[in-house]
């Protein structure tokens, strides 16, 4: 892990500079979507506790309830709204519908699935960690890359999303090789947070915000990745 000209950038900067790092991708995709409170938050608990099997039987008595509760979303056919947007047309658009979601209190991601001049369909490495971020945090970020170049991960950077990390890849995935290292993942767990994992891996790509919303500020990146 080291710094690079890319920290200190906000994600929407980063994303402006992908035609530069992914010279060979024509289109990105992209969702708005208004945030809605996490499963813990669901359940009355306090975001980040454990939710233990006899807790969630104690709290909530209706059995059918509390698992459509923590299924909800895995039906959700993303494909019907997203925004496909041409490398060639990234850097004005970016701004313009930042704006637009500002106006609307909306949260404006990317998602992980791209498509290269070939139109084969290619993934950036995104992971939503965990783990806590902030000043005074350095070895969290030391944690993390290690993991990542675990998972050969050598190039790419961690963004701080005010609550914990982003992580962007620059070498682009198969759909195979993608679907491998959201599995592996998982692994990482309590690092991870699984059930992003899960439902992204249902929804064929990752996604991460890219804006500030609510109480969420933006993500900013903090460090980079150097080859293994």
């Amino acid at each position: 892990m080291r710094e690079c000209s890319h920290v200190g950038c906000s994600a929407l900067k980063l994303v402006e500079e992908f035609p530069g790092v992914f010279p060979n991708i024509t289109h990105y995709y992209f969702k708005t979507y208004s945030p809605e409170p996490g499963v813990e938050v669901r359940f009355g608990k306090q975001v980040g506790a454990e939710l233990k099997i006899r807790e969630l039987i104690a709290h909530n008595r209706d059995v059918d309830d509390v698992i459509k509760r923590m299924l909800k979303g895995i039906d959700v056919d993303e494909s019907r709204s997203w925004i496909k947007v041409p490398t060639d047309d990234l850097c004005s658009w970016l701004p313009s519908m930042q704006a637009q979601c500002q106006v609307r209190g909306e949260a404006l991601a990317l998602y992980s699935r791209c498509q290269n001049k070939d139109r084969r369909v290619l993934h950036i490495p995104m992971m939503d960690f965990r783990i806590k971020s902030g000043e005074g945090n350095a070895h969290h970020l030391i944690l993390l890359s290690a993991a990542l170049q675990r998972l050969g991960q050598c190039r790419g950077v961690l963004l701080d999303s005010g609550n914990s990390y982003h992580y962007y890849g620059f070498e682009l995935l198969t759909p195979a090789q993608w679907k491998r290292f959201m599995t592996a993942c998982i692994l990482l767990d309590p690092l991870v947070d699984v059930r992003y994992i899960s439902h992204r891996m249902l929804a064929g790509k990752a996604s991460l915000r890219l804006n500030k919303i609510s109480d969420k500020r933006n993500p900013k990146v903090v460090a980079c990745l150097h080859k293994c």
